[in-house]
């Protein structure tokens, strides 16, 4: 089976964080815009009662494109050793956005889900601008995300996610070429690692309060 494979970069920006200046400064070092979109999108992730998924650093996920479109989506790391993670992403579309279908989705699959729980360890809103940019022979995708976990916990996330490319470092160059202006935080962790620990420490804050 010939899986995709996701190789994308993720840094954390703040609310003054400027993405049209981001953008643009990567135009003036080469790159060409080529698409502008905007997407709404409902993440609802499931996982089994011991948190296997969470702690392998693989997702299991149904996704609600702009209140129509519904998608399955599994995920799970073949390498963590450098500047991101890369993950095989499978996606299913589904007829529903109810559990069985997505099991359903995935009972052709190499992985046993019969452990997963059917109800949802984390809900998310993220209203998503995407640029897709070029340089050369190099297609990628940069989106701005503002993210809501469980109607509860807002951030804001710019993934660099390539589509096309000749040159197996392009997320490399691209991450250089960003530090020499910007200060910004990488994480290789999933939105779906990183709203449990966000409303988990919003849940421990609140106790000590």
């Amino acid at each position: 089976m010939n899986e995709p494979k996701e190789m994308e970069l993720k840094y954390l920006v703040d609310d003054n964080f400027d993405i049209i200046s981001f953008v643009l400064y990567l135009v003036n070092n080469g790159f060409t815009m080529e698409d502008l979109n905007h997407v709404t999108n409902e993440d609802i992730y499931f996982d089994t009662p011991d948190r296997l998924l969470q702690r392998t650093d693989s997702s299991l996920r149904i996704r609600i494109i702009n209140e129509k479109k519904i998608k399955g989506t599994l995920k799970y790391p073949v390498d963590n050793d450098g500047l991101y993670m890369q993950r095989i992403e499978i996606e299913k579309d589904l007829e529903s956005k109810t559990f069985d279908a997505l099991l359903n989705a995935f009972n052709n699959e190499k992985f046993d889900l019969s452990k997963i729980c059917p109800f949802p360890f984390l809900r998310l809103f993220n209203s998503r601008h995407d640029f897709t940019l070029k340089n050369g022979e190099n297609i990628i995708t940069l989106s701005f995300d503002i993210i809501t976990y469980n109607e509860a916990i807002q951030e804001l996330m710019v993934e660099i996610e390539t589509k096309k490319t000749t040159n197996p470092k392009v997320l490399e160059d691209i991450n250089e070429l960003i530090k020499r202006k910007y200060d910004l935080k990488t994480t290789k962790q999933s939105k779906y690692q990183r709203g449990i620990e966000l409303t988990k420490l919003a849940i421990l804050t609140r106790k000590h309060l």
